[in-house]
């Protein structure tokens, strides 16, 4: 769990836009701020530019957003930033699985960082969808994840 009494919460944001424009970053960038704000927290905000510039954050951060972007995440599997990104995400999973790191590392996967990380997990299948969809889905909490500080107070099925 983040340590959310330190009042001070570094977030990292891994952008996966290719460099297009898009309504996401704005949303993530808005949505961190409001919440900080909301929360009374100080709030270490780096964004890094993954697929364009091949940036990708150290484990100092408390959370990682990893955003959506174009494209076919089964096409760019031996491309240079698609290594770096799994080697991150292998870093940061084997962070939160050593006991003796008591203070785990959070990580939201929008879109086709999901799908890159079901590809790690080799969970399920990735395949392209019948249309395109874009807006609000309902989401089901799984029996697991019902415990969990994060989804404990959600509705089921909330909104995403």
């Amino acid at each position: 769990m983040v340590d959310l009494d330190k009042k001070q919460v570094r977030i990292a944001v891994l952008d996966l836009n290719a460099g297009y424009p898009n309504q996401g970053m704005r949303c993530i960038n808005e949505i961190v701020h409001r919440w900080a704000e909301q929360k009374s927290y100080s709030i270490i905000y780096d964004v890094y530019d993954v697929r364009v510039k091949n940036e990708l954050p150290d484990l100092s951060y408390d959370v990682y957003i990893s955003s959506g972007g174009p494209g076919d995440p089964l096409s760019t599997r031996f491309d240079d930033w698609d290594i770096n990104w799994n080697r991150w995400f292998s870093d940061v999973l084997r962070w939160n699985d050593n006991p003796s790191n008591s203070v785990k590392k959070f990580v939201f996967l929008i879109c086709h960082s999901f799908q890159m990380a079901c590809r790690h997990f080799n969970a399920g299948l990735i395949c392209k969808r019948r249309s395109t969809s874009f807006g609000v889905f309902p989401m089901h909490v799984m029996p697991e994840a019902v415990s969990d500080p994060v989804f404990k107070n959600l509705k089921n099925p909330f909104l995403a």
